[in-house]
């Protein structure tokens, strides 16, 4: 089951407060959605999967992470990898070449510049999308949810 249009106004309301955070169980996994300060005047949502950002979890390479990469934000990015010391060191050389040879780059983010794209994206890639948390959050979908067909877990 995934919320109603009417649940995503609500679920926008409280993951956009800044002392609140919403809590999902999207196909197992316990996903947190909360608005951080990026920079001065910048605010974003930032996704964590059952609690912590692993950073494995970000390489596009590394294909045991590929049920919990759907939860985040894919970028695809031209890169110009140049071939200093400082990169070869951080990225290795035949990286390096693959890379520039390519002229793609594939990256995962766990920062949302927007609630829409983030919803949109969860929606699509995911088969089950049940709000956890915070209560008064779960209190308010269940009350605005028909008696049999509440799909809120508390």
């Amino acid at each position: 089951m995934k919320p109603t249009e009417e649940q995503w106004k609500l679920i926008k309301d409280v993951a956009l407060d800044r002392y609140c955070g919403v809590k999902f169980l999207i196909d197992g996994y316990a996903v947190k959605v909360q608005i951080n300060r990026v920079s001065d005047l910048k605010l974003a949502l930032y996704v964590s999967v059952d609690g912590k950002i692993n950073a494995g979890w970000m390489d596009p390479r590394n294909s045991d992470y590929a049920d919990i990469q759907k939860r985040f934000l894919k970028e695809t990015k031209v890169p110009c990898i140049r071939s200093t010391a400082k990169n070869i060191r951080i990225f290795g050389k035949k990286y390096i070449k693959d890379i520039n040879k390519k002229k793609t780059l594939i990256m995962y983010d766990v920062m949302w510049n927007s609630f829409k794209s983030l919803r949109r994206h969860l929606v699509s890639n995911n088969d089950s999308i049940v709000v956890t948390g915070p209560d008064f959050l779960v209190d308010m979908i269940n009350k605005s949810q028909p008696e049999t067909k509440k799909q809120v877990v508390s």
